[in-house]
């Protein structure tokens, strides 16, 4: 399966390279149980919730840092 930013939640979880880059960013993220009430949203959509704890350089950061691993 493609993992891209407007994968669901739940997909990019299922991906260890995704997860990687959570962890990377954000320690611990990828086991927050708040993961369980976001996980049928698109990612680009979870991401920008002010519970995410993402600031909109994040954001871009981890939408540019997903999108490369399309390629």
């Amino acid at each position: 399966m493609t993992i891209t930013f407007d994968s669901l939640v739940k997909d990019v979880l299922e991906c260890p390279p995704a997860v990687a880059i959570f962890e990377d960013m954000v320690p611990g993220i990828s086991t927050n149980p708040i993961l369980k009430m976001v996980s049928g949203m698109p990612l680009s959509t979870a991401v920008k919730l002010p519970q995410s704890g993402f600031t909109p350089e994040m954001v871009e950061e981890l939408k540019e840092r997903i999108t490369a691993m399309e390629q």
